[in-house]
């Protein structure tokens, strides 16, 4: 017993002691994974993105699903919207299912829900080029746009549709894998920032 309480007492001091240092050095609280620490800590520092649009209903669910599996661990992913809709759209769960990813726990929610939140990045996925009206995110956080044509939006057959979302997971899915790139080195916020504004040129 009293072997157990020493490990408890050194694990639990020692991520204490990283996570303030880190905030006295203006880092990015870099959290701990599965791999490495123990189960009562698990996600108690995660990376946290926020993906935005108007009605959190397609793409900003697109977007949570692949990078919550796709993180590993790294990261915890969130989706809302400036007028959500309320309901997800039965095509995103589809195709996120056939791709091979969770759909459990996904909705279409406000973006209220996250104002009082620590949220390290926030990602806006609206149709720049097809001139959608994007929401404006006033929280004080790194900020990065990703436009995505809205695959709901298409029209057509069945097999046009699958087309237009498996599309669209695959954009994701690369854009997922480039900003995890980025986040493997463990940037301060100033860094992340820089970083951040090189890569939605890229992107």
């Amino acid at each position: 017993m009293k072997t157990f309480l020493t490990l408890f007492i050194l694990l639990f001091s020692s991520s204490v002691f990283s996570y303030l240092r880190a905030e006295e050095n203006k880092y990015i609280v870099w959290g701990p994974t599965a791999s490495d620490c123990p189960f009562f800590l698990k996600g108690a520092f995660m990376f946290r993105i926020l993906f935005i649009c108007t009605h959190n209903r397609c793409r900003s669910i697109l977007s949570e699903a692949i990078t919550q599996q796709k993180s590993q661990g790294q990261i915890q992913a969130f989706s809302a919207g400036s007028q959500p809709s309320g309901v997800v759209h039965p095509l995103s769960l589809k195709y996120l299912k056939e791709a091979g990813y969770n759909t459990e726990g996904l909705q279409s929610q406000s973006w209220d829900e996250f104002k009082d939140d620590n949220i390290d990045l926030a990602i806006t996925v609206c149709d720049s080029a097809a001139a959608e009206p994007c929401p404006l995110w006033m929280g004080n956080t790194t900020q990065l746009h990703w436009g995505l044509a809205d695959p709901s939006k298409i029209e057509g057959s069945e097999e046009t549709k699958k087309e237009a979302f498996l599309n669209t997971i695959q954009i994701i899915e690369k854009r997922v894998e480039a900003l995890l790139t980025v986040l493997k080195d463990k940037p301060t916020q100033e860094e992340l920032a820089k970083r951040i504004k090189a890569l939605s040129k890229e992107l």
